[in-house]
């Protein structure tokens, strides 16, 4: 059963791999999926040091994510600033145009679950053991990665219920 599970959940992520790419033309540009990750760790916080994005983002050398940063910079997604009472420290913010692009990347990303889970058409009953099961997911994947992701509003039973 398990190994079952396993390739129907790497079917599913395949699918959604082909669909996010299709639609990614039409919102996101030409934003790495790297880039695409820093940010929306940057949306969930302002003002994030380089070494407080790697917190978020363990498993890349600090190195790469500066890096990324700076082609972040260079597409004028981030600003950077100096805090006054530490010229040696360095704070990343997005910028509008930055909004708008991780946006859109959320909007993409909304509409990829959305599409799949109202494709599911689950009870309310299968909605909740479905999303008790993605919490545990997240919760494993998060000790795997050691992420200590700050709390995100949840939306329970949006769009899982059948409506």
């Amino acid at each position: 059963m398990a190994k079952q599970l396993a390739h129907l959940i790497n079917d599913l992520s395949f699918r959604a791999r082909l669909y996010r790419e299709k639609e990614s033309a039409k919102t996101s540009g030409d934003i790495t999926q790297r880039q695409a990750l820093l940010l929306e760790i940057m949306g969930m916080q302002e003002g994030l040091g380089i070494s407080q994005i790697n917190q978020y983002y363990p498993c890349v050398h600090l190195s790469t994510i500066s890096a990324t940063i700076t082609a972040l910079l260079k597409l004028g997604l981030v600003k950077k600033t100096k805090p006054v009472n530490n010229q040696r420290a360095t704070q990343v913010y997005l910028t509008r145009k930055g909004r708008t692009a991780l946006e859109n990347i959320q909007k993409q990303q909304y509409k990829l679950y959305e599409t799949i889970t109202q494709s599911l058409r689950l009870t309310p009953e299968q909605a909740a053991f479905l999303i008790s099961i993605l919490e545990e997911g997240i919760k494993s994947f998060d000790n795997t990665l050691s992420l200590r992701m700050p709390k995100k509003k949840s939306d329970s039973g949006g769009p899982l219920l059948n409506k």
